[in-house]
């Protein structure tokens, strides 16, 4: 049986399977069957269609199947009108088949073209909705999808033993316990900064601390789009969000040729936006004194600084791939949790 381990996150959908790991943005939208490409052969487009419920147009008429298509991550934006993209940071978004969709296309990257069987699915969802939205997630995905991706067919079957929903920030913490076994002893403080959001728990005896945890609207976005505004404002420069987020990582920018020191500009913006932050993870862990502080995520490099002007114990991750933390986290799990063959 294949086991995935899939985090469709606000910003960015990841997967980790046996032998793969890959990523691309959460976009998802109803669009066209397919997109046009001048090169074919380097097109990333990313097409999804299966079966969804509607309404008939017929009065008094029952509920009718048809097939819709949603255009997912590099390819939404080419093929679908903005304000038809699904809004990934709102509360229900999970309950949209335009979730489905990103799931699917994950999935659909971590088996075989035309792939027709049982899977093992470990996935999450943001800790402030984890406690009312597991249920309903839980149900929606148990059962058997049929679905295409690129016109390529696929069904699978998720049975409730074999899928597992978990809080996203206890992936971070699941990725570092595979690494230091010690920490499953110990009382562990964990924060995950990631696209939109940022998730924090304290796990103890390997069980979720529940006053201890909550979350945010706060993430790398909001770093990259007060730099954005500071090049439009200063330097008249309209810059794309990979290239916002590139400056960030190296510090520097290149305008008409000019090569733009950013870095004094970054800290005081990590600074400001993370603040907030940093003040209610600091109270609400109460400084977190007996416990190991552990920042991950995809703005852990960004945000570790700051956290730790409150509390200094703390530990950055600099994972090699931080986006992948959570979802190798997810994976661990399946292989711990993975059941023995049954005795001839």
């Amino acid at each position: 049986m294949i086991e995935l381990a899939i985090d469709v996150g606000s910003g960015v959908t990841k997967l980790c399977s046996a032998d793969r790991k890959t990523h691309f943005p959460s976009l998802s939208g109803q669009g066209p069957e397919r997109g046009f490409d001048l090169e074919e052969s380097k097109s990333k487009n990313t097409t999804v269609s299966f079966r969804v419920r509607r309404p008939t147009d017929i009065a008094g008429g029952k509920n009718r199947n048809e097939e819709v298509f949603f255009a997912v991550g590099e390819a939404a934006p080419n093929l679908v009108s903005p304000e038809k993209l699904a809004q990934t940071r709102s509360d229900d978004w999970y309950a949209s088949d335009e979730y489905l969709a990103l799931m699917f296309a994950a999935v659909a990257e971590g088996v075989a073209p035309q792939y027709r069987g049982k899977i093992r699915l470990c996935t999450g969802l943001p800790q402030a909705l984890y406690g009312e939205h597991r249920d309903a997630l839980t149900k929606r995905l148990i059962g058997t999808h049929c679905f295409k991706v690129n016109d390529i067919p696929y069904k699978i079957t998720i049975r409730r033993e074999d899928l597992f929903v978990m809080p996203q920030v206890m992936g971070l913490f699941l990725s570092r316990l595979a690494e230091n076994r010690s920490l499953q002893k110990d009382r562990v403080a964990v924060l995950d900064v990631g696209t939109y959001t940022s998730d924090w728990t304290i796990v103890e005896n390997l069980a979720t601390v529940q006053w201890a945890s909550g979350g945010m609207a706060v993430g790398v976005s909001n770093v990259v789009e007060d730099i954005s505004k500071y090049l439009e404002n200063v330097y008249r420069a309209q810059c794309s969000y990979v290239a916002v987020s590139n400056a960030i990582r190296y510090g520097e920018i290149l305008i008409k040729e000019r090569r733009v020191d950013l870095r004094d500009h970054i800290r005081q913006s990590v600074h400001d936006i993370a603040g907030p932050l940093v003040d209610a993870v600091y109270k609400q862990w109460r400084g977190a004194p007996d416990a190991h502080v552990i920042v991950g995520g995809g703005g852990a490099r960004l945000f570790g600084p700051t956290v730790r002007t409150l509390i200094p114990h703390t530990t950055v991750i600099q994972d090699a791939e931080p986006i992948y933390s959570v979802v190798e986290g997810y994976y661990s799990y399946l292989t711990a949790v993975r059941r023995k063959p049954k005795a001839a």
